[in-house]
C-alpha cells in the first residue's frame, strides 16, 4: 500500500511517571523522597513518520500541528480517535494563525508533501 501524507491537530496525554528515591544518613534514618515526571505521548503506528510543524503557544507539550507519512487507513483510523482530527490544508493554516505563526502551510505542503491527502 502506498504512503500518503496528512495534516493532524494531535492532544498529547500527559503520562506520569512516579518514583520513589531512598537515602540513608550516617545516623541509618532512611529518607524517602517522591518525584514525578511526565511524558506526553502521542499515537505511534509502526512506520509512520511524524514530522512536528507547530504547537501550541501556551501548551506546547500538549497541542500540536503533525504532518504524517503512513497508509490512507492509518490515517482513517488515527483520526477516529478522540484527540486526533484529520485536517484540510486551510484548517491547518487557520490554527497557526491563531497560535500567532506565520507559516504557509499550504506552501509547505506543495514544498515538502505533495501527496498530502485531505479528509472527505
Amino acid at each position: 500500500m502506498q504512503d500518503t501524507s496528512a495534516l493532524l491537530l494531535v492532544k498529547l496525554t500527559d503520562e506520569k511517571h512516579e518514583q520513589v528515591f531512598t537515602s540513608q544518613d550516617e545516623k541509618g534514618k532512611i529518607t524517602k523522597e517522591k518525584h514525578t515526571s511526565h511524558h506526553f505521548a502521542g499515537p505511534s503506528v509502526p512506520g509512520m513518520k511524524v514530522v512536528v510543524i507547530g504547537q501550541h503557544p501556551k501548551n506546547p507539550n500538549e497541542e500540536q500541528l503533525w504532518i504524517v507519512d503512513t497508509t490512507r487507513p492509518v490515517v482513517v483510523a488515527l483520526a477516529g480517535e478522540t484527540d486526533i482530527k484529520w485536517l484540510h490544508v486551510n484548517e491547518a493554516q487557520e490554527i497557526v494563525t491563531q497560535w500567532g505563526g506565520t507559516m504557509d502551510v499550504s506552501e509547505l505542503c506543495i514544498a515538502h508533501v505533495p501527496n498530502i491527502i485531505e479528509p472527505d
